[in-house]
């Protein structure tokens, strides 16, 4: 199952790109979604990103796909999902819109272990409600180069 998600930007496409690309383990720093996260190497297919989850488990995630013409990141999921996930990938995509726009495309891509098939709709409520979130506080942070203030107050709590 997978679903596209996108923003646009009111910044050019190799800025959108370069956030995206060479501070892909900087993500705990803008999403809401994360305490935190670094890269375990470079960020080069291979390369693995670790995320520490607000509840304190951490997950980590292995680049796949890094093709700096086409501006598209592949990353997969590799250790700290839940037990319901077969699998779990997600794909970034930068497209130009002109000089100083360009729109974000992320598609996620996940599968579920057969007994959890029916929780399904469950989590594309979950992801559906957060990923335009991530895309809202990834665009503040592309634009503007600070942190959304969704994030800022979650840092400031803890």
């Amino acid at each position: 199952m997978a679903k596209t998600y996108e923003i646009g930007l009111e910044i050019p496409a190799n800025k959108a790109w370069s956030a995206i690309s060479q501070k892909f383990g900087a993500a705990g720093q803008w999403t809401s979604l994360l305490k935190g996260s670094w890269m375990e190497g470079d960020v080069a297919v291979g390369g693995r990103r670790v995320c520490e989850q607000l509840n304190g488990n951490r997950a980590e995630e292995r680049i796949v796909r890094l093709d700096q013409a086409a501006m598209i990141l592949e990353y997969e999921l590799t250790e700290g999902g839940p037990p319901i996930l077969k699998s779990a990938s997600n794909t970034w995509a930068v497209i130009a819109l002109g000089p100083n726009r360009s729109k974000v495309v992320m598609r996620p891509s996940l599968r579920l272990k057969w007994w959890a098939t029916p929780l399904q709709p469950l989590l594309w409520f979950g992801l559906n409600r957060d990923l335009p979130k991530v895309l809202e506080e990834f665009r503040y942070w592309a634009e503007k180069g600070e942190a959304h203030p969704r994030k800022q107050a979650l840092a400031a709590r803890n």
